[in-house]
């Protein structure tokens, strides 16, 4: 054990990326998650896609019209 924990070599998640990735995935709408967690709308997106970059996987499909 080199005493480092978990997540050693990775960037950890922090609280703020899961609760803002439930507010997305709950409103399906980054401008009423961005209302329910008080914060603008571009660093609530910004949050999520560093928070799938974290993960190494999409988590929402971004498309202008509609959710897919």
């Amino acid at each position: 054990m080199n005493g480092k924990g978990a997540g050693v070599g990775k960037q950890m998640i922090e609280f703020r990326h899961l609760r803002y990735f439930t507010a997305v995935a709950e409103e399906l709408n980054f401008h009423r998650a961005s209302e329910r967690v008080y914060i603008d709308p571009t660093p609530l997106s910004r949050t999520v896609r560093d928070l799938e970059e974290r993960l190494g996987v999409t988590l929402f499909v971004r498309n202008p019209v509609a959710w897919l």
